[in-house]
């Protein structure tokens, strides 16, 4: 039986996203070592235009660049292989901020997210709840 790379491709990148949280901090241990909140226009002057980075497992990245005009382009690295990803942001009334991707594959796979910001030291830290303790964050790298 022949395998497509777009298959080989989208079950990894749903490998990728489902391991995403795993050996990760919490919201607690991130806020006990001294993070502070972003607000919203802390957040957007930080990640719009930015490239947001974060490590899914080892030796796998999404790299995703939200634009001002409520796009969101990236992509998924692999290794040496790289897949494309598309997608829109915005904030919610909450202040949290959310995107929706598509990674583009013969057999597509979406990810929804909403997440607070959080600075520590150089580091950035999302999670879903600002309050909640036990929910894992995702350690993101901010680069232009």
């Amino acid at each position: 039986m022949r395998i497509g790379i777009g298959s080989v491709c989208g079950f990894m990148l749903a490998c990728c996203l489902v391991h995403s949280a795993c050996a990760q901090q919490n919201l607690g241990e991130v806020l006990d070592r001294g993070a502070t909140k972003l607000s919203q226009a802390e957040m957007e002057s930080l990640l719009i235009g930015a490239t947001l980075s974060y490590d899914t497992t080892p030796g796998r990245r999404v790299e995703l660049d939200p634009r001002p005009d409520g796009r969101i382009h990236g992509r998924i690295v692999v290794g040496r292989s790289m897949g494309n990803i598309q997608g829109d942001w915005r904030f919610a009334p909450s202040g949290r901020f959310c995107y929706h991707i598509t990674f583009l594959a013969a057999h597509p796979v979406e990810q929804r997210r909403c997440q607070f910001w959080f600075k520590l030291g150089e580091g950035y830290f999302a999670s879903r709840s600002d309050a909640v303790r036990t929910d894992p964050v995702i350690a993101y790298r901010v680069s232009r």
